[in-house]
């Protein structure tokens, strides 16, 4: 004799039960299942039956917390005992595939002949084979369509739900004049907000059909990101004296020879200052005659020297402002006492730079 489990319109936790008794794999019956006094097909046991319809009410979660749920069939859900072994089954995952599809065409692995097919899927030979454009004796494809249902399943499931949600952190940016323009400095890593909500959720066949929001809270501040931009341009196209010195050697012929540029006397450990803003391209020790020495690229066809040092304070390839130190005088090199040497070349060309500076 069949048994019956007839499951109707009931709240899951009247309907689906799995309770306390255990179950041998090895003494498990196939069922079938039938939905609307129609055969969905038979699953390998009642509890891989059973586990599947609950878990097409209430898939997917996406990481909500289910503070209550009522699952809800809305059709006649029968699952019966067979006593036949070795049936044609699906298992739980090819079940849920199964309803999830009843209103559709869809493609399917298959595991056994047509008949056999017809059986694990509950559909009409004649339709399996019409649909997949085969006769009887053809040789069952690795896989095969199954026709549409006419089944109406509506497994609802309501809930009340908590989750929270990222509030993004904003982004300030504040100009800053003291920094060369377009160089970006991090003052505030941003750090995102979280926002705890409530709300109602009601699915169908597992797919959300409402959500409506009761009440959302704000649980952790964002904190924004703050950035100080440069406005500050690299270049000017005038130079400032690059230390506080007394001029002690003029540009032009000397002793003989030429002097590339001049002298400003100063006590050794005087500040040394970019004369316009650029690039660092050069920041040598022990060069020669030059002792210690630095070259700014200004990138508007002006380049300027630094030597004599005592003390470098920048990097080769690091973007300097007008008047921001760069180094220290000193007396290394070839030197006749303590003073900063300043070289001033225009497109290769040097220049006086006692014609350059301002102030």
């Amino acid at each position: 004799m069949k048994k019956y489990l007839a499951l109707g319109a009931l709240t899951c936790s009247l309907c689906i039960s799995f309770g306390s008794q255990s179950i041998q794999a090895a003494k498990e019956k196939p069922v079938e299942v039938v939905i609307d006094n129609q055969s969905v097909g038979f699953v390998e046991s009642k509890e891989a039956a059973h586990r599947a319809l609950k878990e097409l009410a209430i898939f997917p979660k996406l990481g909500a917390k289910v503070e209550k749920e009522i699952i809800t069939f809305n059709n006649k859900i029968e699952v019966k005992e067979v006593e036949e072994e070795n049936l044609a089954a699906m298992n739980k995952k090819d079940f849920i595939h199964r309803l999830k599809n009843l209103s559709t065409t869809y493609l399917v692995k298959s595991k056994g002949s047509w008949q056999e097919e017809a059986q694990r899927y509950g559909v009409d030979l004649v339709d399996l084979l019409h649909i997949n454009q085969k006769k009887k004796g053809d040789p069952v494809p690795e896989k095969i369509y199954l026709p549409v249902s006419s089944i109406d399943l509506a497994i609802e499931a309501k809930e009340q739900v908590q989750y929270d949600l990222t509030v993004p952190y904003k982004s300030q940016k504040i100009e800053d004049n003291s920094l060369p323009k377009g160089k970006e400095v991090l003052v505030q890593a941003g750090k995102n907000g979280i926002e705890r909500v409530d709300a109602k959720v009601r699915r169908i066949n597992g797919e959300k059909v409402e959500h409506l929001i009761e009440s959302a809270e704000l649980i952790q501040e964002p904190v924004n990101e703050i950035i100080r931009i440069g406005t500050k341009q690299a270049a000017s196209g005038t130079f400032i004296k690059p230390t506080n010195g007394r001029l002690s050697s003029p540009f032009g012929p000397r002793w003989g020879g030429f002097h590339r540029g001049i002298d400003l006397a100063c006590p050794i450990g005087t500040q040394v200052v970019a004369a316009d803003g650029g690039t660092i391209t050069r920041a040598r020790t022990h060069a020669g005659s030059y002792g210690n020495y630095i070259d700014i690229d200004h990138g508007n066809g002006y380049t300027t020297r630094y030597a004599h040092l005592s003390l470098i304070e920048v990097q080769v390839g690091q973007k300097v402002s007008q008047g921001d130190p760069i180094a220290k005088s000193g007396n290394t090199g070839r030197s006749t006492g303590p003073h900063l040497h300043f070289e001033v070349c225009n497109q290769g060309q040097l220049e006086d730079p006692l014609k350059h500076i301002q102030g």
